[in-house]
């Protein structure tokens, strides 16, 4: 699973640009997340998902609604092994990228290999912390983006309520204690105002973007790919942007160039690392 946070995080990190937030070139989590989509959406046509199902085809059709492309529809029966399929040969069968309806020449069961878009999802998140004896104020990090109409905080048993929201920036209190969450850096500070013995503290809530299943944070072809529409994005910004109170310069890097960089890393990518050999039917 690959999460959007966990994405840009492992960019900013790793090409040293979190000294100043990504929020003050105006990059809010909304615009990333679609930078994020749009990049797995061009991802996909060069390295797709290999999928199988068993299920009924015949001359009407079933439609796969996540199909890019069918690679082959193979004769199976409940004690066969993937492995021993027959496969159909092409004339067999038709699929049709547009409308994804799959039909063929008679109805029956089959094993279904094709390639496949990824699978977004929205996921659940439960996070516990521990507030110590004398620890007046803890700092923590949430996972995700979370929900807010999902969100739900508990001290000890008090259930903690939003008392003001002002853009990013929520505040909350309970009879015992006060906190607020930032959106944009997902950090979390509570503060107690009574009892000092050790309470716990539990966080629940559900992303607020969907995560790609398929994905992993070892996959270098998507990180790079979509490090490269970041970097240069922000590259963009920075070099007709002017910060005249600040006391540095923010805009003397070259990060246009960097990202430029590493889109010249994503073209070799699509030469080496593509599956484009899974395009042909087994």
């Amino acid at each position: 699973m690959l999460y959007l946070e966990q994405a840009v995080k492992n960019i900013v990190t790793g090409n040293g640009i979190f000294v100043i937030p990504l929020s003050a070139f105006s990059f809010n989590w909304d615009v990333l997340n679609t930078m994020f989509i749009s990049t797995l959406k061009k991802f996909e046509k060069w390295k797709p998902v290999n999928k199988r199902i068993y299920t009924t085809v015949s001359p009407s059709g079933i439609v796969l609604p996540d199909a890019i492309e069918v690679k082959n529809v193979a004769m199976m029966s409940g004690n066969m092994i993937p492995a021993q399929a027959s496969p159909f040969q092409s004339d067999d069968f038709y699929f049709d990228p547009v409308t994804k309806l799959l039909q063929s020449v008679g109805t029956s069961q089959f094993l279904v290999t094709y390639l496949g878009s990824y699978t977004l999802q929205t996921n659940d998140f439960t996070q516990q912390f521990t507030c110590y004896t004398g620890e007046k104020c803890i700092t923590e990090y949430l996972t995700v983006v979370p929900n807010i109409s999902t969100l739900n905080i508990t001290y000890n048993d008090e259930t903690m309520t939003i008392t003001s929201k002002d853009h990013d920036y929520i505040e909350f209190s309970s009879p015992s204690a006060q906190a607020s969450l930032c959106i944009d850096s997902l950090k979390f500070e509570l503060q107690r105002t009574q009892f000092d013995g050790e309470a716990n503290v539990t966080i629940s809530y559900t992303s607020a973007y969907k995560a790609i299943k398929e994905l992993n944070e070892s996959d270098e072809f998507f990180e790079t790919w979509f490090g490269s529409v970041l970097l240069s994005s922000l590259g963009s910004i920075k070099a007709i942007t002017k910060f005249e109170s600040l006391p540095v310069d923010v805009t003397t890097d070259d990060m246009l160039a960097y990202g430029r960089q590493l889109k010249e890393t994503v073209n070799t990518y699509q030469i080496e690392r593509s599956n484009w050999y899974d395009m042909i039917g087994m």
